[in-house]
């Protein structure tokens, strides 16, 4: 019998069709004023945009904001949207107005009203955890950070994950890009560097964890002018365009997730035996399911070394296949990193890639932590 992951709520199925989070919960008391109804294809809480709003060229790509209702609907996000704002009702003193302004048809909103570099009311944890629910990709821009602040947002979000690259220690930080906490810029050549083009593969961080992550969380510092840039993909939508027939293919397989295959791609010696010895290679569902919402997501990637029970070829063309569907430009979004910037990221249902920078000539210095799933996506409800 799979024994269900711990959540606050979970959404149960009304006469209507409509999936609704049970009444009886004080964490759905939080969430209720800002839980949209997906299947009703009506965004609550709009209101009409500024006449400048959404205006600012953004090296991001195109943004759009909203202020229509019914102007995101169901599927999973946007179709045919119009600009909007979305805000927050508000009117509490305990939760400001928020300003959400969508990124991407398929993923990804920018909140702004909030500090998270400072305690958060629980209401607005809340409203954080149904945005990630959501849109699987929250960036908070012009926040004031260090690690102190960034752990402690970690803790409110969940269990930080420690890294998996400290051996015998607990260490929570990872350092992503050139610059090193002395200060110092590592090259193109350094061994560092190249060990972190790994990261430029399609992957969800930690997904060869026995209980793989849950969020990434990313705090920018210092960005390059050029490059440097990280995509996103929704594997929730990936899963959404597949036939009714090929879903009931994929849900019952399971995927064999190996950190020593991925990064020997990098370099054969990329990974200490040390470290490969604790990290062996691990079983997940090629399908998850997320426990708030029901909808359903591929879980894949570049860690994924074969399909179980499939021939190994045969296997790795598969994964290849659902890969390479998922990244079509159209379904990818761009995010070119500004400094202060704190973005989440949701890893059951995301896939990222780095798009690669001069590390010769431009310095980058982003701090990630992560917030560690409840379970094995094994023990997860299908």
């Amino acid at each position: 019998m799979v024994q269900s992951c711990p959540i606050p709520w979970r959404y149960s199925a009304t006469s209507t069709g409509t999936r609704e989070p049970p009444t009886n919960s004080e964490s759905w008391l939080m969430a209720k004023r800002i839980f949209t109804r997906l299947a009703s294809g009506v965004t609550a809480y709009c209101t009409p945009a500024s006449p400048g709003a959404g205006r600012a060229s953004r090296r991001s790509g195109e943004s759009s904001t909203c202020g229509i209702e019914g102007a995101v609907r169901a599927g999973p996000l946007a179709a045919n949207r119009k600009d909007c704002e979305r805000r927050h009702p508000g009117g509490s003193r305990a939760m400001p107005q928020l300003l959400y302004e969508e990124l991407h048809p398929e993923l990804g909103v920018r909140i702004r009203g909030v500090d998270v570099s400072k305690p958060l009311a629980p209401d607005l944890v809340a409203e954080i955890n149904v945005a990630v629910d959501r849109y699987s990709f929250v960036c908070f821009p012009d926040q004031a950070m260090d690690d102190d602040r960034q752990l402690a947002l970690t803790r409110q979000l969940g269990n930080p994950e420690p890294s998996h690259t400290s051996v015998g220690k607990i260490e929570y930080f990872g350092t992503i890009g050139n610059v090193q906490q002395d200060g110092t810029a590592l090259g193109s050549s350094h061994k560092k560097t190249i060990f972190l083009t790994g990261n430029n593969m399609w992957h969800s961080d930690a997904s060869f964890k026995p209980v793989p992550a849950f969020l990434s969380i990313m705090c920018a510092y210092e960005t390059p002018s050029e490059g440097g840039i990280t995509m996103f993909v929704s594997l929730r939508a990936a899963y959404a365009r597949l036939s009714p027939e090929r879903k009931a293919e994929f849900d019952p397989l399971i995927a064999i997730h190996d950190y020593v295959y991925s990064r020997s791609k990098v370099a054969p010696d990329a990974v200490s035996p040390e470290l490969a010895a604790s990290l062996p290679p691990v079983r997940q569902r090629l399908v998850r399911t997320n426990p708030a919402t029901g909808a359903k997501n591929l879980f894949l990637g570049s860690h994924v070394r074969e399909i179980e029970g499939m021939d190994p070829a045969a296997g790795r063309a598969l994964i290849d296949a659902l890969i390479d569907e998922a990244i079509q430009p159209e379904h990818v979004y761009h995010h070119a990193w500004q400094p202060g910037e704190v973005v989440l990221w949701d890893n059951r249902c995301l896939l990222h890639a780095g798009s690669g920078y001069d590390a010769d000539r431009h310095r980058r210095y982003m701090r990630q932590t992560r917030v560690s799933g409840a379970c094995s996506s094994l023990q997860e409800a299908a």
